[in-house]
């Protein structure tokens, strides 16, 4: 039943700027005027400035104006092969229409959950029934297309923003799982293979001939080690008549 309502609503809508776009404003606006000059000078010249009947003598500049409207109209004169502003009219009214969709789709977004059929529904009324809108379908302005390239662009804005939303409330929310420990296995020694080991036996291992011969470096080494110090000082000759120093214990026992 809703959706009929909504249905209703856009055929008024549509109904309504078709007919004021058809018949024309009664009186054309400077600025209607001024997009239309525009749009004729770049059908006829391919220059963005104004040209046509009713131009000032001292026109304000054509940059003062934005491009996006004389740009579509002028493209609809070289569709249409004339400059007749009726069926530019026509296509910036069926235009404005969308935005009558667009705008129940968007309250029906940003309504509360528990009825959101009420606001879209709401929202389309004010849309297609608003005297201003169904006024600028009769001449040619901006506001017609800006209005439907609005409402047109926040549904899709505020869908990402709402799907941003519940993912990241998704992964807070989200209960986190905790990390396995690793079981602790029990290590086994090493098999060995082969043969056993030995076992020691209890008589003892005759000597190896290498302990008891003496290697000559280690027969140097004591030889070197004998040899007086070259630090000793040498003892004196003895005199005839005079009674020999006693021997140095000390010196008696390295010499032996």
């Amino acid at each position: 039943m809703r959706l009929l309502a909504v249905f209703l609503i856009v055929l008024a809508g549509m109904a309504l700027r078709l007919d004021a776009a058809w018949h024309g404003a009664p009186v054309n606006q400077p600025d209607s005027a001024a997009y239309e000059r525009i749009a004729r000078g770049l059908h006829e010249d391919g220059a963005f400035v104004q040209k046509g009947a009713g131009t000032p003598a001292h026109p304000q500049p054509a940059t003062n104006y934005s491009p996006g409207l004389p740009l579509a109209v002028a493209g609809v004169f070289t569709l249409a092969g004339d400059d007749d502003t009726r069926l530019a009219r026509i296509l910036l009214a069926l235009a404005g229409t969308l935005a009558i969709v667009f705008a129940w789709l968007l309250a029906r977004r940003l309504a509360p959950p528990e009825d959101p059929g009420l606001a879209g529904l709401l929202a389309a009324a004010v849309v297609a029934f608003y005297p201003c809108l169904i006024a600028d379908a009769g001449m040619l302005l901006t506001e017609s297309l800006a209005g439907t390239l609005i409402t047109g662009s926040s549904p899709s804005a505020s869908n990402s923003s709402t799907a941003s939303t519940t993912r990241s409330s998704t992964s807070a929310t989200a209960p986190s799982r905790p990390t396995p420990t690793p079981a602790r296995t029990r290590s086994s020694p090493p098999r060995t293979t082969g043969s056993p080991p030995a076992m020691p036996s209890s008589s003892p291992a005759p000597p190896s001939p290498t302990t008891t011969a003496r290697s000559p470096s280690r027969q140097s080494t004591t030889t070197r080690s004998r040899s007086p110090s070259p630090t000793t000082a040498p003892r004196a000759p003895s005199v005839p008549g005079r009674p020999s120093p006693p021997a140095c214990p000390r010196c008696a026992t390295r010499r032996a």
